[in-house]
């Protein structure tokens, strides 16, 4: 056979992501591949077709057509993984000429070679940033919002090299979320804080152009998107929300597109086969891991705000029980772990969110003996012998079989998972990082559904040894990670993926051990991040109010029922700077729970 240049080459076509693919003889390193450009960076088979290859046309994608040159590609190209996602040194050729203007192309570049990447800090996030990266490159809309979040890095860098405080004013610091410039640099560069804040004005009201240019184009197009495009914009949506401060807006687009591909998996054949968060039930559209992604997110959506009807979570909450059943005695990677480990979380979310539709027939025990409680939302006060009766349930009882579960469940992803974290740990840097993640979210997922029955603050002392987890390890976690980022690199300390901040705000709002809590609250305060719809600082600062109101009637670090706190919440507005607390607590006199409120500035 000949080839493009007239060298005969062989008629053994090599195995790999491009398609078609020739070995030459004459010179081995030269592969002749006859699959289109972009099926080649995103390692799909291709199908040849002219002038453009039909799996574009499917998928809605622009075919970059075919080169007629010898390129050489590495020997590792042809055992690339099983992922619909290109190569960033391939995307980073044709972007070149995807800009209107320098600037443009400047705020991309941060976006793409540093931020994208920090996005997701527990995790490889090579996957992502190649889903990204491609979505990029394909569709205008999502790249002006990929602008937008790098302008908003440079805004947040700025802002942070440039802010000061008033004297005698007490401030609630939030997050910093640029890497501040050494005060050396700054004098060295001759650049006042004054000068720093309006370089921070000029980086926003370029990110908030790009932004709006972004949302126009998505407008002009979306009849027209693939359901994988809009799934995608919806997450670098959600994502410029968050950095902007606007939680409820990014709440909003994330639960459209858990709704957008639920209902695109009901279409699907044996959809059920393919639970939220696991697999996709047809790869050729949405490969798994953005599948696995928005099971994620919607962990992440439910434990900041669901609006979902109980009845929704009634269906949900047995999704993925089989395929729990079928996991393998030992977890052999991160991944695997992380996989199932999101199968079993959202499971609890959905049960105890199922639950609490029918917390009011609670009041029909309210008058029973404790032998005919048939239920689960037992009082410790009315009946003492509540750990007794936790610890053996009514076999009979939904809820408490439901809960048993996926105790047993969580009981065996930590049998399966042990090994692999010790040798993480023991191997330091992103596996370790990773491991404890995963770790830390297990115990505090343990946590929540052994607790999902009980109703006095004073059994969380149950969980003493797991709350002393939580922290040594998160603690592990930060400092690993703070060796791992260089210092003079900009970072926006933000993490897509939730991570250390619901586990330590859990350990500061419910633990019973006064030292514990303030060392979730001092690493939460140290190491100042927001992760998804979280935010540590605030976070911190709601669970420092909450043992100051405890602490108020405390007995030698003992806090009575009566005076514990509960249902802490804060709402927080970004833009104004300002945060509401709020929360119930029992008022000595008339015995019933009263309202407290405080606000914070920064």
């Amino acid at each position: 056979m000949r080839g493009a240049s007239g060298v005969r080459t062989s008629h053994k076509k090599e195995r790999s992501g491009y398609g078609s693919m020739f070995r030459c003889l004459k010179d081995p390193s030269v592969l002749i591949t006859l699959s289109c450009l972009t099926c080649k960076a995103r390692h799909v088979k291709c199908d040849e077709s002219k002038p453009v290859c039909f799996r574009c046309q499917k998928l809605g994608v622009l075919c970059g057509g075919y080169r007629t040159k010898k390129e050489w590609y590495p020997p590792s190209s042809s055992t690339s993984a099983k992922v619909l996602l290109p190569r960033t040194q391939y995307l980073s050729q044709p972007l070149t000429s995807l800009f209107d203007t320098t600037d443009e192309q400047r705020y991309f570049a941060l976006f793409s070679e540093k931020i994208v990447a920090e996005l997701l800090p527990y995790f490889d996030p090579n996957p992502w940033r190649y889903m990204i990266l491609q979505a990029c490159a394909a569709e205008p809309s999502i790249r002006h919002a990929a602008t937008a979040i790098g302008a908003l890095g440079k805004t947040f860098e700025s802002a942070q090299s440039g802010r000061g405080r008033r004297p005698g004013v007490i401030h609630h610091r939030a997050p910093a979320l640029g890497g501040p410039t050494d005060a050396a640099q700054r004098v060295k560069g001759r650049i006042s804080r004054k000068e720093q804040i309006e370089e921070a004005v000029l980086h926003h009201q370029y990110a908030l152009q790009q932004y709006h240019k972004a949302i126009k184009q998505m407008q002009n197009i979306a009849s027209g998107n693939t359901i994988r495009t809009a799934l995608i914009t919806c997450i670098i949506i959600a994502c410029f929300e968050n950095l902007h401060g606007n939680q409820d807006s990014a709440s909003t687009q994330l639960q459209s597109g858990i709704a957008l591909l639920q209902e695109w998996k009901k279409s699907e054949r044996d959809a059920t086969k393919y639970p939220m968060g696991f697999s996709s039930p047809a790869p050729d559209e949405i490969e798994d891991y953005l599948v696995q992604f928005f099971g994620r997110v919607e962990i992440q959506s439910m434990s900041f705000r669901d609006a979902r009807p109980a009845e929704c979570h009634l269906q949900l909450q047995e999704e993925g029980k089989e395929v729990i059943q079928q996991m393998p005695a030992l977890l052999t990677s991160i991944n695997q772990a992380r996989v199932y480990l999101d199968l079993i979380t959202r499971r609890m979310m959905h049960f105890t969110a199922a639950m609490n539709y029918f917390q009011a027939s609670y009041a029909q025990y309210l008058h029973a003996s404790a032998t005919s409680v048939a239920g689960p939302w037992i009082d410790s006060k009315l009946y003492p012998n509540v750990t007794k009766i936790l610890q053996h349930p009514p076999s009979n009882d939904p809820y408490f079989s439901g809960q048993q579960d996926l105790n047993s469940e969580m009981s065996s992803w930590f049998m399966a998972f042990t090994p692999l974290l010790n040798r993480s740990i023991e191997a330091g840097g992103q596996d370790c990082i990773s491991a404890l993640t995963l770790s830390i979210v297990a115990t505090t997922v343990s946590i929540s559904l052994r607790a999902a029955f009980i109703k006095a603050e004073e059994e969380y002392s149950l969980f003493e040894s797991d709350f002393n987890s939580i922290v040594n390890q998160a603690e592990l976690l930060l400092k690993t990670l703070e060796l791992r980022t260089p210092k003079t690199k900009p970072t926006l300390a933000f993490s897509f993926d939730l991570g250390v901040i619901p586990p330590l705000y859990l350990t500061s709002v419910k633990c019973r051990v006064l030292e514990i809590r303030k060392k979730a609250l001092e690493l939460l305060t140290k190491y100042p991040r927001r992760e998804g719809l979280w935010d540590s600082v605030t976070t911190a600062a709601l669970g420092r109010w909450v043992i100051e109101m405890e602490e108020e009637a405390s007995d030698e670090g003992f806090v009575p029922e009566q005076s514990t706190v509960r249902k802490p919440c804060i709402a927080v507005d970004w833009l104004e700077r300002k945060a509401t607390m709020t929360c119930l607590k029992m008022d000595k006199e008339t015995g019933r729970f009263m309202g407290r409120r405080k606000e914070i500035t920064w």
